[in-house]
């Protein structure tokens, strides 16, 4: 899961890199500001993939193979249902959107650019969410490594011959990104029909596929996982768009570290993704002591993960700088609050365990109203708190956050924790 984890931050890698060694910042920032614009429209989504998972997971422990199956049926009918009205109505609302939280013109231009190819991927994206969280509710992390791998190094490949080849600018990488998701939720239904015709579930017998009560239990929890996930990133467009509009060389600074902030979380996410399957499975066969057994060993190594995270980040600053971008001002603008980052691991990986656990069991409830607390009480009265303090401030407000999620989701830990 770490494997596969840490191949889709390289989605925005990719195009991070190679944009950011052309000559203007501000094809940079549009990138960066259109590509979390997109993050929010389909990771708003994203219940899609933490639903299946936590909920394939507890059947799959339960034995009921039939139910495991319908799952995943269910979930990409309501990822069709989704996708269709993104696309009737996504150029309309994501031009206006870019144009909002840029401050900009230029680069607002050169976002709605590369948001309006982007959007077409709705339906690829938003299937391969249930695709993957199908995959790891089963445990079976080499096939969403695979189907990962398939659509980041397509889209690293088309990086290359888009921008740099054809010099294609901000439109490649966005036409790159766009084929890489057809091709990895190509590889993702190939690989589920596989499983499917092979023993269990091939000899279990058809579930009922529109039973009202499934349905209901799906969209509540979806409807949770909305919020949680809506307000996570509205935080993460907020410091982005808090970027742009101090100056380009801050935002594209901003969108380098952020990128750097998702490649530790992939990876230290894989840990809680274990998490999810093993801790479902063991809840669905009502096994109380594997149960914790999963939870205290994969935070354990999670830890481990985020401390080296730390490490690699203070000791490497320079080389991984450098890698990004070789604009001066940026590379300044980015050590400017480098060390806000370089911690930030510390802190992060407790939220990113504590969530995986809550996938996994299905209190969903729990995640939406710790990030609610989290993001209304103490994010944004911190970011408009600190506005005066510039970039420094909206990286003080975005660890203020992590900190807080911890605390929110640990108490009711405990509290199932003594209920058992």
């Amino acid at each position: 899961m770490i494997l596969a984890n840490l191949s889709v931050p390289l989605l925005g890698l990719v195009d991070t890199a190679i944009l950011g060694h052309l000559e203007n910042a501000s094809t940079l920032a549009a990138a960066a500001l259109g590509a979390h614009i997109i993050s929010l429209l389909f990771w708003s989504f994203g219940f899609l993939r933490m639903s299946t998972t936590g909920l394939t997971s507890r059947l799959f422990g339960a034995e009921n193979f039939a139910e495991v199956r319908a799952a995943l049926l269910r979930a990409l009918i309501l990822a069709t249902l989704i996708a269709i009205p993104l696309l009737a109505v996504g150029q309309l609302v994501l031009g206006l959107l870019a144009q909002t939280l840029s401050g900009n013109s230029a680069i607002a231009e050169l976002s709605t650019a590369y948001l309006n190819i982007r959007i077409w991927s709705a339906p690829a994206t938003l299937a391969t969410y249930c695709f993957v969280g199908w995959f790891i509710g089963l445990g079976k992390s080499r096939s969403a490594l695979i189907v990962l791998l398939v659509t980041n190094i397509a889209n690293g490949l088309l990086d290359y011959l888009l921008i740099v080849v054809l010099e294609m600018d901000i439109r490649g990488a966005a036409y790159a990104s766009l084929i890489a998701e057809y091709l990895g939720v190509t590889t993702a239904l190939l690989i589920c029909l596989g499983i499917i015709g092979r023993s269990p579930f091939r000899l279990t017998q058809q579930s009922k596929l529109f039973d009202r009560a499934k349905f209901s239990e799906l969209l509540q929890t979806n409807a949770d996982l909305f919020v949680r996930t809506i307000s996570l990133l509205l935080v993460f467009l907020i410091v982005s768009s808090a970027g742009v509009r101090i100056s380009p060389e801050v935002a594209a600074a901003n969108a380098i570290l952020l990128n750097l902030l998702a490649f530790s979380a992939y990876a230290m996410d894989g840990f809680a993704y274990a998490a999810e399957s093993l801790c479902g499975r063991a809840w669905g066969k009502r096994d109380f002591k594997e149960f914790w057994l999963v939870a205290k060993e994969s935070t354990i190594y999670a830890l481990l993960i985020g401390i080296s995270f730390v490490a690699i980040f203070l000791l490497l600053e320079q080389s991984i700088l450098g890698l990004y971008t070789n604009l001066p001002e940026v590379i300044l603008e980015a050590k400017a609050v480098y060390l806000w980052l370089a911690l930030l691991p510390l802190v992060a990986i407790w939220c990113y365990q504590l969530d995986g656990i809550f996938i996994g069991i299905g209190h969903t409830h729990s995640m939406r109203n710790a990030m609610l607390l989290s993001f209304l009480l103490v994010f944004l009265p911190l970011f408009f708190m600190g506005r005066d303090s510039g970039n420094t401030g909206i990286w003080m407000a975005l660890s203020a956050f992590h900190l807080a999620r911890v605390v929110s989701l640990g108490i009711p830990l405990l509290l199932v924790f003594k209920a058992q």
